[in-house]
């Protein structure tokens, strides 16, 4: 008996499940990682554009990979074994990326870890563009902008992370069902109080016609 009312007290005192706030962060976490994957989509695009010999460059891609793609160009030819060690070598770090999204779908820390790296490659970016080339030219700040917004996104996932650390993936489906269903009713009574107001104006437009 007195364990049964330790356990209820117990549960009483456990604090109730934020699900706006799971909600938040659940979403912030798929953002991060629908980011992470456009990263190596592009990157993955760019080492074959060059590859082909086309000139045309995407953004919204890792710095590193394209960069050694280019060193194999320039210093041996992709013909050499020097070229071949290049592109194995951009294509692992771009598999090193997909491999932080796959696995940060069950495990979350590797988002962190896809942050630490890409932080990395920012850093890179930075110094080869502005130290090294010193080029300040239009499109290197658009190239920075297109950093920035993927740093922002794998921060607030890392941010996302730590925050539902704790939280089992059976409650955060339970909160974003919960909170999706609340927008529900809530939209829906949105929606009520408006159909309301247009009949209580109509309602009002024919009374000043009668008079």
């Amino acid at each position: 008996m007195f364990n049964q009312d330790n356990q209820d007290n117990h549960g009483m005192n456990q604090p109730r499940v934020n699900h706006e706030a799971i909600k938040k962060f659940a979403v912030n976490f798929a953002r991060s990682r629908s980011n992470l994957l456009i990263v190596v989509a592009l990157t993955t695009l760019n080492i074959f554009l060059h590859l082909s010999g086309s000139d045309f460059y995407m953004l919204f891609s890792a710095t590193l990979p394209t960069l050694v793609t280019i060193f194999a160009d320039i210093f041996g030819g992709f013909a050499t074994d020097a070229g071949t060690v290049g592109i194995i070598i951009a294509f692992a770090i771009i598999f090193f990326y997909c491999l932080c999204w796959l696995l940060s779908k069950r495990h979350k820390v590797f988002i962190l870890i896809a942050m630490i790296f890409f932080a990395i490659d920012t850093l890179i970016y930075l110094y080869v563009m502005f130290i090294w080339l010193g080029y300040f030219g239009f499109t290197a700040f658009i190239e920075l902008a297109f950093h920035a917004w993927i740093m922002y996104y794998l921060i607030i996932g890392t941010v996302a992370w730590w925050n539902l650390k704790e939280v089992s993936n059976e409650d955060v489906a339970s909160a974003l069902a919960a909170a999706n269903a609340l927008t529900a009713d809530a939209e829906a009574n949105a929606a009520l109080k408006k159909l309301q107001e247009e009949q209580e104006s109509k309602q009002e437009q024919e009374r000043d016609k009668d008079k």
